[in-house]
């Protein structure tokens, strides 16, 4: 709030009226009752106008500091209080799990990396040599496929062209014994054939011959190389040589691409890793003080937990409220004075530093927020101690100052004061202006030095 009294505006004219019928009745009826100093004058001098507020005293910036991992506390090196540089190490977690993923990451970077200088690479004589001895070798098996499939087949016919001779002779010796036994019942009811006989040999004979022939040739063809085994081959073959032919065109775009992807990932990967490992250590990102710590060593923290608080008093400021009516005479880089309720005989210098553009309203009463900073140091001023702030708007050079009480009023002259002149008290009317510390400034037909009469009510 401006400190100033400013009389004969429109809001306060029935006051001042009031004013003049009290002190003009006060004249005329009671004149015994009333005293005269003559002790002050009147003063031409230098005022500075000024606008008033309150507020704290707070730091640059408050920060909270946290671990974007989840560990286990180490260590912690700093206490409430301690004043600390950008860069100090204020608290650390334990970093073997953390390491352990950097160390995978950088696995994963390696791979892809190789993989892709591999493709991006002409082939070297070697990988060419061994492309060519892997075709040379699928030839070769091919080859041998085939000639395992030709000779499986005159096995077969060779092991199995005595199937249908032993079939048929199976089938006439038989006949034949079947001949014998039935000849036999003909001439006794009661025949008992003679496995030894010559049709029972021969028939035994026919069979064995038969058994046998038949093993040979399964044998044979159980172990003969089908068409498949030859499919197998020749598609070994193909495969040799699309590898020969990749080696030697390269890499397409698309593969390209994948893979350079699987290197972008990898390489995310790791600098996720390093970024967490970082994490594990609470370094102080400027200079300032301790404000809070809210950790301890071997304590399990999460992501987020606050461990420091921690505040940059470089630069102390306080932020007051100014009336809406005052605002406009408050700019940036006027002087302001700043007292404290703790050190009542401290006066710091200051600056107005910002002006909030956007108003507060509370209660119908509108002000907006000035920063002043401190251009002052002084060890004994403490973080949020009640300020109170006087900013420097304007100055008023060369203008008659009076005690404030001094100002009277009538019908006649409106304000006015009562000065000694020429061994006589006379009544100039005047015009009252800025008013701070008892005095009030005034305009009139007055000359410095002027005695002034100051009426004192019983």
């Amino acid at each position: 709030m401006k400190r100033y009294l400013q009389y004969g505006i429109p809001a306060t004219l029935l006051l001042i009226a009031l004013a003049g019928v009290i002190f003009l009745f006060s004249q005329d009826t009671d004149t015994a009752d009333a005293q005269t100093e003559t002790s002050p004058t009147v003063e031409q001098r230098d005022i500075i106008v000024e606008v008033d507020g309150t507020g704290v005293i707070s730091p640059e910036r408050t920060l909270l500091l946290s671990f974007s991992v989840a560990e286990t506390v180490a260590d912690v090196n700093v206490e409430i209080g301690d004043t600390v540089l950008a860069g100090d190490v204020l608290a650390s977690l334990t970093t073997e799990n953390l390491q352990l993923q950097v160390d995978l990451a950088q696995e994963g970077v390696n791979a892809s990396q190789a993989n892709l200088d591999m493709m991006i690479e002409d082939p070297t004589a070697l990988e060419l040599a061994q492309a060519n001895a892997s075709i040379a070798n699928a030839q070769a098996s091919l080859a041998s496929a085939i000639l395992a499939q030709d000779t499986s087949d005159a096995q077969i016919l060779v092991n199995c062209v005595g199937l249908t001779t032993a079939e048929d002779g199976l089938e006439a010796a038989q006949d034949a014994y079947d001949d014998y036994v039935d000849a036999g019942f003909e001439v006794d009811p009661n025949f008992l054939p003679d496995p030894d006989s010559q049709a029972g040999t021969a028939l035994r004979d026919a069979q064995n011959n038969y058994d046998v022939t038949v093993a040979q040739c399964d044998i044979t063809t159980a172990n003969v190389q089908n068409d498949a085994n030859v499919d197998a081959a020749r598609a070994q073959l193909e495969q040799a040589e699309l590898a020969l032919e990749a080696l030697q065109d390269g890499a397409t775009e698309t593969e390209l691409a994948g893979v350079q992807s699987q290197v972008n990932t990898s390489t995310l990967q790791l600098q996720q890793a390093q970024n967490q490992l970082e994490d594990a250590t609470l370094i102080a990102p400027f200079d300032g003080l301790v404000t809070d710590v809210a950790i301890v060593a071997d304590q399990q923290v999460g992501m987020g937990t606050v461990a420091v608080t921690l505040v940059d008093n470089s630069q102390l400021h306080v932020i007051t409220q100014i009336d809406e009516l005052d605002i406009m005479d408050v700019e940036i880089g006027q002087t302001a004075e700043i007292t404290l309720d703790a050190l009542p005989n401290t006066v710091l210098n200051g600056a107005v530093s910002r002006i909030t553009p956007v108003a507060n309203t509370q209660q119908g009463i509108t002000t907006y927020d000035v920063r002043v900073d401190l251009t002052d140091s002084n060890e004994d001023v403490m973080l949020g101690m009640s300020a109170d702030v006087n900013i420097q708007v304007a100055t008023l050079d060369s203008v008659f100052v009076v005690p404030r009480r001094a100002i009277q009023r009538n019908d006649e002259l409106g304000e006015f004061i009562t000065v000694v002149q020429d061994g006589e008290e006379v009544d100039v009317a005047v015009t009252p202006g800025y008013s701070a510390d008892g005095v009030i400034v005034i305009e009139g037909d007055l000359t410095a030095g002027q005695t002034v009469v100051i009426v004192e009510e019983d």
